[in-house]
């Protein structure tokens, strides 16, 4: 993450903002929830909701130094309601809902 924030700043001169669109799951995150392995569960979280925080986390701080900026979290309709073979999915999508406001927080968005 420290190597992107420096690339981002090198190449741009600054950050202004973030948006998350990161995704995926491999062949990891679909098929039986009763089937999934503490692995195969990790990963798809490490991915999707790692990921996510700990980027913003990094953003947010260069932000309060430039005065705010802003960090979108791109979720789908899987965060709202399971499906079947979905678990993981769902889950990613519902905590990267969940990391918006308080990644909003960090710099006094509210």
């Amino acid at each position: 993450i420290a190597s992107i924030i420096a690339a981002a700043q090198s190449q741009c001169g600054r950050i202004d903002g973030l948006v998350n669109v990161i995704g995926g799951t491999g062949n990891d995150g679909w098929g039986p929830t009763i089937d999934y392995t503490r692995e195969q569960w990790r990963k798809v979280m490490a991915i999707n909701i790692d990921y996510v925080l700990f980027l913003g986390q990094a953003v947010a701080r260069v932000r309060m130094e430039g005065g705010g900026g802003s960090i979108v979290n791109v979720a789908s309709t899987s965060g709202l309601a399971g499906a079947p073979f979905h678990a993981a999915v769902g889950a990613r999508q519902a905590g990267r809902v969940g990391c918006q406001r308080p990644l909003r927080e960090m710099w006094g968005g509210g």
